[in-house]
């Protein structure tokens, strides 16, 4: 599948370049082949079953690696290889001793013995396929007596047998800053917003139907950002941030071209939330873009595909649009747009995360080196034309050293709704 030669690729290309020393010719290589590579995660998840231990793309090689427990063979996963072209060549097997359910498994074990800490935004948990690892982030503002206990409960929990073939998992404990393990949502206010009411925003062209996502959404108090369309028979949503909607409010609005602040005829109604979640599952919530009342939204049907506003700072711009969702791998490019950043790219560090987020302990976050700030809540993550799932939460903001964002798997919004959700194309 080609993809794209300008946008948020053209982003991509140059995050790689800046960031493996690559030609522009290697990172286009190796993003069209993460590209072709659709959702790999599921794919070779479901060709190995309980089996499975994870599956990561290697920047400095440029290959995708897969989790070698004994028994694992490159056979079981060659059907999906092959339906998407992947040549043998560019697959490694790497051998690891735990699975990723053993891994999570040891993680809940973690997390229950790190309870207080977890809660007090002083440790924070994930997981890293490539080291075939559970992380532990401990703060460095912690005492050298607490840093202990969290070491030797992390072990104990790690070390812990659950079938009599199981091995212990492995640990990795990281000294982090306070900021990586309390983290801060990034949604805000309307009187604190620097973007939504100027005279002139730049990503209202992209406004008028259809929605895009990353663009600008409000609640009349409230400001995050829209993530992608999804459908699910005849209904339409939108996907965002599950702390967006946990406000008891229903009414979300966006903006039509010819915004105006003082003129409502300008504000495009979007719809009433239908699904919001927010806790150790993940955080994220859904918009219907049919209110419930029966009266149609500004936007719906929206008969054209899932499209997000490419918004990258100095140039680019035009849309991405989206064929599926897929489940994010350590190693990935992605991009993301929020209505107050545009359009940031960076590379997936680890996976299920959880974190204390705004006084709120969350689970299952995606953590990557894109960066954002406030606004941007709920804004699409995406990378190669499937749609990945939507911004959460930051440690530090753009423009400092050290920015990265979290963000909940869009699959898990699925998972969590029990609603089948299909991008739009």
């Amino acid at each position: 599948m080609p993809i794209a030669a300008k946008g948020s690729h053209a982003a991509m290309v140059k995050y790689y370049e800046a960031s493996y020393e690559a030609t522009a010719a290697v990172a286009n290589e190796r993003l069209s082949l993460q590209a072709d590579s659709g959702n790999i995660v599921e794919g070779v998840k479901e060709a190995l079953g309980t089996r499975y231990a994870g599956v990561w793309f290697d920047n400095e090689s440029g290959h995708w690696q897969i989790g070698e427990l004994p028994g694992t063979s490159l056979s079981q996963v060659q059907p999906y290889l092959t339906a998407h072209n992947i040549s043998d060549s560019a697959v490694e097997l790497v051998p690891v001793q735990s699975s990723v359910e053993e891994l999570l498994a040891a993680q809940v074990r973690i997390n229950e013995r790190l309870m207080a800490y977890l809660v007090a935004g002083e440790v924070s948990t994930g997981i890293y396929e490539p080291n075939n690892a559970v992380i532990v982030r401990v703060s460095t503002a912690l005492p050298a007596d607490s840093v202990s206990e969290v070491h030797v409960l992390a072990n104990s929990a790690g070390s812990a047998f659950v079938g009599s073939n199981a091995a212990p998992v492995a640990i990795e404990m990281r000294a982090a800053e306070p900021s990586e393990v309390d983290l801060q949502p990034v949604d805000t206010t309307c009187a604190n917003h620097f973007n939504v009411f100027e005279e002139e925003v730049p990503q209202v062209v992209f406004c008028n139907r259809p929605l895009r996502g990353g663009v600008t959404i409000w609640d009349n108090n409230s400001v995050c950002s829209l993530g992608f369309i999804v459908t699910n028979g005849p209904e339409e949503f939108i996907m965002t941030a599950g702390h967006c909607l946990a406000k008891d409010k229903e009414g979300w609005f966006s903006a039509f071209a010819n915004f105006n602040e003082s003129k409502p005829e300008t504000w495009g109604g979007i719809g009433e939330e239908r699904y919001r979640y927010r806790g150790e599952l993940g955080d994220f919530g859904t918009i219907n873009l049919l209110s419930g009342s029966g009266v149609h939204s500004p936007w719906f049907p929206d008969d054209n595909p899932s499209t997000v506003a490419d918004l990258h700072p100095g140039g680019g711009g035009g849309e991405d649009y989206l064929e599926n969702i897929a489940w994010s791998a350590v190693g990935d490019i992605t991009c993301r747009t929020g209505g107050s950043s545009d359009t940031q790219c960076g590379e997936v560090l680890s996976t299920a995360n959880t974190e204390y987020v705004g006084g709120v302990l969350t689970g299952y976050l995606t953590e990557d080196t894109a960066c954002a700030i406030e606004g941007d809540s709920g804004g699409t993550v995406f990378g190669n034309h499937s749609g990945l799932g939507m911004l959460d939460a930051i440690n530090v903001p753009c423009g400092h050293l050290g920015a990265k964002d979290y963000y909940t798997e869009a699959v898990r919004d699925a998972v969590y709704s029990g609603v089948e959700f299909y991008v739009p194309w």
